[in-house]
């Protein structure tokens, strides 16, 4: 309670400019929030409009789109290509060793005939890790692959001294350059069993060139081979003359 000869000194206080600044903000916040909701709406609208409606270009566009359209335009006329570049680069076989022994009136031939007719599995054949051809031994007849040191494809052999008939041999060709002079390494690599054992030979030859004809071979070595089911061989042979 407030006596009555008690007097009330009203005080006029200086503020710092900041406590002003700050009152007359929120209060035109307060009295103009209509504007202020206004103002955000536009923005979110030109942000919108200029971010995803006009397309974006900058300086690299001149010299990109010709280069992209030039790279296009090569590959739909692929066929105009020049014939050196077609085609994978010859293979280096350099680092296989000496050649072969040189035998200018005969060729070299891998054949493997299962002659017993008695179903084996079937292989990959791979020649000193070049891989030459397969093997398919999933029936029980007189089948096999013949495999010739020739890129040569009209060569083939007219006789040989094997009992499966020609017509049931598969006919591989090989670059002869995978031969080597001394130790050659056969693979016989398991790529699908056929629920049989395997037994089989190996016939290696060289066989007299009659033009494209090949025949009269002459024995360099039998390889033999044996084993399970679903199991690979490795074997090798030592090739420094053209005949035993």
């Amino acid at each position: 309670m407030i006596k009555n000869n008690t007097h009330i000194t009203k005080v006029n206080r200086r503020e710092k400019f900041w406590f002003h600044n700050i009152r007359a903000m929120n209060y035109f916040a307060f009295r103009y929030w209509w504007l202020l909701l206004l103002l955000f709406l536009l923005y979110i609208i030109f942000w919108y409009f200029f971010c995803f409606k006009v397309p974006y270009k900058n300086d690299c566009d001149s010299n990109f789109i010709p280069t992209v359209e030039s790279i296009k335009a090569r590959l739909d006329s692929c066929c105009d290509c020049p014939t050196s570049v077609v085609g994978p680069p010859p293979p280096d076989t350099t680092a296989l060793g000496p050649p072969p022994p040189d035998c200018p009136d005969r060729l070299l031939v891998f054949q493997v005939c299962n002659s017993n007719s008695d179903r084996d599995d079937d292989f990959s054949v791979f020649l000193n890790g070049v891989n030459i051809g397969k093997l398919e031994l999933n029936s029980n007849d007189q089948v096999g692959s013949i495999f010739i040191a020739s890129t040569n494809t009209s060569t083939k052999i007219v006789r040989a001294d094997f009992s499966c008939p020609i017509s049931k041999m598969q006919v591989y060709y090989f670059d002869p350059r995978n031969v080597r002079y001394g130790i050659n390494k056969i693979e016989l690599r398991n790529i699908k069993r056929n629920g049989n054992t395997n037994r089989g030979k190996i016939e290696i030859r060289n066989y007299l060139k009659l033009g494209d004809d090949l025949a009269d071979p002459c024995t360099v070595q039998n390889i033999e081979f044996s084993g399970g089911d679903g199991v690979s061989f490795r074997k090798s042979f030592n090739y420094t003359k053209c005949c035993e």
